[in-house]
C-alpha cells in the first residue's frame, strides 16, 4: 500500500498480562479502546504469562499487535504514550491485560508480514490456498525439505526481525506448524541449503560465523551446531 493510499490510522501496539496464572490468545478483530478512539487487532495474538523475577517480583508477559482504527479519518491519531483498554474479556482479565502504545498514526506500516500461504499446482498451473503460517512472515527464507516439506525462517514482522521462531510446512495436513527444537536465530534473507545428506541445511549470511554461532548455541534448543567454514554452520534437520 502506497502512503497515499493510508485511510486509517494504525500502528503497534504491545498487550501485557499481568497474571502468572496462564497466557492467554486475543482474537483477530478484538475492539481496543483509548481517549474515545477504538482500534482493531489485525491478527491473532499470543501473550503470555508474567514471569518471576529473581527478586520475586512478576514481570508481565508481552506480545506486539498491529490495530487499526474502527473508522477512517486522520483524528483517530494519537501521540504519545497510551493505555488501551480491551473489549470482551471478563472481570479478571481485565485486571491483567491492557495494551500500551506510543503512536498510531496516517503513516505508511512498513514491513508487516503476512500468514498467507499457497500451494502451486504444475498441472492446472493454479495456486491453491492452505492453512496460514504460524508466524506472519515479511520476506522470509524458504527451503525445501525431505518429504515434500518447506521450511521458513526469518522475515521480519512490523520492522523488527523474527528471532528463532521456525516452522515447517506438512504437505500431507498443508498446514504450518511450529518448530521448538529448531530454535534457531537468522538474520534477514539468510540463504540455506540442503546438503547431499538431505537431512542437514549449510547457511551463510552477512553476520561473521564466530558472532552467529555464539548467538545459535545460546538458544539452546539441544540441536548441536558448527561451523562449517568462515561464513556457514549445519544442524540436522528431522527425516
Amino acid at each position: 500500500m502506497l502512503a497515499a493510499d493510508v485511510t486509517r490510522a494504525a500502528g503497534i501496539l504491545t498487550v501485557k498480562n499481568e497474571s502468572d496464572a496462564s497466557g492467554i490468545t486475543i482474537p483477530r478483530g478484538t475492539r481496543f479502546t483509548a481517549r474515545g478512539n477504538a482500534y482493531l487487532s489485525t491478527e491473532d495474538v499470543a501473550v503470555p504469562p508474567a514471569h518471576a523475577m529473581g527478586d520475586g517480583t512478576l514481570m508481565a508477559g508481552s506480545q506486539d499487535v498491529c490495530i487499526e482504527a474502527e473508522v477512517e479519518g486522520p483524528e483517530q491519531t494519537l501521540t504519545g504514550a497510551q493505555q488501551f483498554q480491551i473489549e470482551g474479556l471478563d472481570a479478571e482479565q481485565s485486571r491483567n491485560l491492557y495494551g500500551q502504545g506510543d503512536a498510531i498514526t496516517m503513516q505508511k506500516q512498513n514491513y508487516r508480514g503476512l500468514d498467507a500461504s499457497y500451494e502451486f499446482d504444475v498441472d492446472s498451473e493454479t495456486y491453491r490456498k492452505t492453512d496460514p503460517l504460524t508466524t506472519s512472515r515479511w520476506y522470509p527464507t524458504l527451503v525445501g525439505l525431505p518429504g515434500g516439506r518447506v521450511l521458513a525462517v526469518s522475515g521480519l514482522e512490523y520492522g523488527k526481525i523474527i528471532d528463532g521462531d521456525n516452522e515447517v510446512y506438512e504437505p500431507s495436513t498443508r498446514s504450518w506448524n511450529d518448530q521448538p527444537e529448531l530454535d534457531r536465530y537468522f538474520p534477514t534473507y539468510p540463504s540455506l541449503f540442503r546438503l547431499a545428506d538431505g537431512h542437514r541445511l549449510s547457511t551463510a549470511g552477512p553476520t561473521p560465523a564466530t558472532a552467529r554461532t555464539r548467538r545459535v548455541a545460546s538458544r539452546g534448543s539441544g540441536i548441536s551446531a558448527t561451523t562449517a567454514g568462515p561464513t556457514s554452520m549445519v544442524w540436522p534437520t528431522r527425516s
